[in-house]
């Protein structure tokens, strides 16, 4: 059985306002039902943090989409950014998930870092990073070898599609929330 005690559930807002809360550190699960959830949610808080407040860099990583499809996304609907004013300053990077986590000659956690330490020189709180893994025959792998609190300021939010995430057996699951902080699951209202 899960630990319920690390479960949220609740509905896309409820969800941001959770990723809102989030410590450096953090490393949560975010278990979204469809792509539209997603849009919601990774805009939103680029819009918040790279546009309003200033105070990160964002990171978002898609596997079930392209990365044009996002950089379309968060310049249309509410969002409305500036991607490539952004992308050029190093505020928002955006990069194929499946190139970043697994075809990469660069470790990804050192990319993590790099980051990090160019936030820190642009005066940026930290970093926060969406990654949609997508894949379940990597995943498991890759989680391991996450711990499940960074030590660098970095918010961690992997990206889980629902269907995806369940076709995981219980102890699968089980093993992954014990990597995370917390798991956030979007509900449909």
């Amino acid at each position: 059985m899960l630990a319920s005690r690390k479960v949220i559930r609740g509905n896309h807002i409820h969800i941001i306002r959770q990723l809102e809360r989030a410590m450096y550190g953090s490393h949560y699960i975010v278990i979204y039902p469809d792509l539209i959830t997603l849009r919601e949610i990774y805009s939103t808080y680029a819009k918040a943090h790279i546009v309003e407040s200033n105070d990160e860099i964002v990171i978002i990583l898609p596997y079930y989409e392209t990365t044009d499809t996002v950089r379309r996304v968060l310049s249309e609907n509410g969002a409305r950014i500036d991607v490539r004013k952004y992308e050029k300053e190093n505020s928002l990077v955006i990069i194929d998930s499946y190139k970043a986590y697994f075809s990469s000659s660069v470790n990804i956690m050192s990319f993590f870092k790099s980051l990090v330490e160019r936030a820190q020189q642009l005066g940026r709180n930290g970093v926060g990073v969406f990654g949609d893994i997508g894949s379940i025959a990597h995943l498991i792998n890759y989680e391991r070898s996450l711990p499940p609190k960074f030590d660098i300021k970095l918010k961690g939010f992997c990206c889980y599609n629902e269907a995806d995430y369940n076709r995981l057996t219980e102890k699968q699951k089980q093993k992954l929330l014990d990597k995370h902080s917390k798991e956030l699951m979007v509900t449909i209202n």
